[in-house]
Parts: C-alpha cells; structure tokens; sequence
C-alpha cells in the first residue's frame, strides 16, 4: 500500500531548508521575517554622505604701511673758515677721538689750526680703502710736506665717524673724503670725494691738487 506525503509536509520542510541552508549567512526572506527594523532601514533610500564643512575664508590682512625713512638734516649752510694767508709747517694729521663729541673736537681742532697758522681740511677714510692708506702712509712719511704745507687734517673713520658726521651735515658716497669745514666744525658743501680708477696706482699727486683747489690755493709750481 503507498502512503501519499501531505503536501503541507513538503512545503514546511521546503521553508526550512530556505532558512538554515545560507552557511551562516541569512536569505530575504530570513530577515524581513525575523528583523522587521532592519528590512525598514534596508527599504529605505541610501543617504548621500555629509560633506566636509567649507574651511573659513581667510580674513583680508589690513595693508602694512612703508615705513617712512628719516627726514634729512637740513642742509649745510656754515660759511668755510677762511684760508690761512701764509700757511706755515709741515701737514698734520690729528685722529679724532670717537668718544669726544664732535663739536668739541672740531673747536678745539680750530683754535688750534688758527694758532699755528694751518688750514683744516676734514679726511674720512676707511682700513679698507686703497687710496685711505696711500695717503696716510705718504703724510706720515713726509712725501707731502711740499705739497700740502700748513694743513691740518682732522682724521674719521668712516667705518666708526659716519652718524655723527651726518648729523655736522657731512655726506658721501666715497672715500677717501676731503672737506673744508665751517664755523663750529659744520660741513660747507665743498669737498670732494674718491679717487679715478686711472690714478689709482698712485693717488697722492692727483689728491694734493684736489686738495689745493679745496682751499683756494695755488699749485706748488706756481706758489
């Protein structure tokens, strides 16, 4: 006798089956039955990720404003010391003392130029400056007692003298300088200043006369 199987045997073994047949990974039909929240959110339309808050701008800087240089000193006005009528003696020159204000040092350099019959020319130089040290080394070895007789030169440093000269009205942009100072040791606007490249093997011939023209003299030839 054959024994017919129910078919609502069949179809609850079929659902089994479904259910426990996945290896540990659950079907549909498993899920929406078992986890009613889940199938909500899975039914529910993908959300598009937050995007990134915009950075800050940056904040406009307020524009600095140039830093204004300085005004100058007014300009040099002083009336040069009159030249010595008979200049006596060999050429001097006399350091100036950086630590002594500048008045002091030009007044007393004055007094005495005038006592001993000297014209004073103020000479800036440099350690560094070639035709500084031709001319330093040719005063001191007397190679201009002929030349240049019955000056006095008062000696800066261009490297140590350059601010408080300014403030006397002295300007330059080379070196060695030669001035011929006013009253109270102030600058007179006549100088000069540096030295051609075609003399400069050797200067001391084409700076003694720029110095005699500085003080209105005449050439020694015709002295």
């Amino acid at each position: 006798m054959r024994i017919s199987t129910p078919t609502w045997w069949v179809a609850t073994s079929l659902l089994t089956l479904t259910l426990s047949g996945c290896g540990g990974r659950e079907s549909t039909t498993g899920s929406a039955s078992a986890h009613p929240a889940a199938a909500e959110a899975a039914a529910a339309p993908p959300v598009a990720p937050a995007e990134p808050a915009a950075a800050p701008a940056p904040t406009a800087e307020a524009p600095r404003q140039p830093r204004r240089a300085p005004p100058p000193p007014p300009p040099a006005t002083a009336e040069p010391l009159p030249p010595v009528a008979e200049p006596r003696g060999k050429p001097q020159l006399v350091l100036a003392t950086p630590d002594v204000p500048l008045d002091i040092v030009m007044d007393r350099q004055i007094a005495e130029a005038a006592a001993a019959g000297q014209d004073v020319v103020v000479y800036v130089g440099a350690s560094w400056c070639a035709p500084c040290r031709s001319f330093h080394d040719a005063l001191k070895a007397g190679r201009l007692d002929n030349l240049l007789s019955g000056v006095r030169f008062v000696e800066f440093d261009a490297d140590v003298d350059t601010e408080r000269l300014r403030g006397f009205g002295y300007r330059w942009q080379y070196v060695p300088l030669f001035a011929r100072p006013g009253r109270g040791g102030r600058a007179t606007g006549q100088q000069f200043a540096g030295v051609p490249k075609d003399v400069l093997d050797d200067p001391i011939p084409h700076l003694a006369a720029q110095i005699d023209a500085l003080l209105g003299r005449k050439p020694p030839a015709a002295r």
